[in-house]
């Protein structure tokens, strides 16, 4: 578990300053964690968003903009439709919350990561000098570079 803590590190190390916006709250152990520059807002991956919501993360994205959303599960494709006519990819980022149908949760958070390494080098990069250095890369001897 140690060595894929590290590797979540080296991702958000090797791009600190992009932005992220989640699908739901259980993301924050994500930002208090590892660092990750995320805002949230709670949509649920199955159900069609309203209105109202898409209002609410139209106010999210003027003051943290991202071109991507994490999201429990497969999102509705009417949301995948709207978010990318808005610029933002969907990501399925599983935490995990129950047991999984295979394999176990360290097969999962492997999947994790390997997706979010793939789109994290292509995520716009905001202003470095509102990037803070997280203090669990000194803990896992994370080299940070800020882009």
């Amino acid at each position: 578990m140690l060595v894929l803590g590290r590797q979540f590190c080296e991702i958000i190390a090797s791009a600190p300053n992009r932005r992220l916006v989640a699908s739901h709250p259980v993301y924050q152990y994500l930002r208090r964690r590892y660092g990750f520059n995320l805002k949230r807002v709670t949509w649920e991956s199955g159900e069609e968003t309203n209105e109202v919501l898409l209002s609410e993360l139209t106010l999210l994205l003027k003051e943290h903009p991202s071109t991507l959303m994490f999201w429990e599960n497969e999102p509705h494709p009417a949301n995948v439709a709207r978010l990318h006519s808005m610029g933002i990819d969907s990501l399925v980022f599983d935490p995990c919350e129950g047991r999984p149908v295979a394999g176990d949760v360290l097969d999962v958070m492997q999947q994790n990561w390997g997706k979010l390494k793939r789109v994290v080098s292509k995520l716009p990069s905001v202003n470095a000098r509102s990037f803070k250095v997280h203090p669990v890369y000194r803990e896992l001897g994370v080299k940070y570079q800020i882009k």
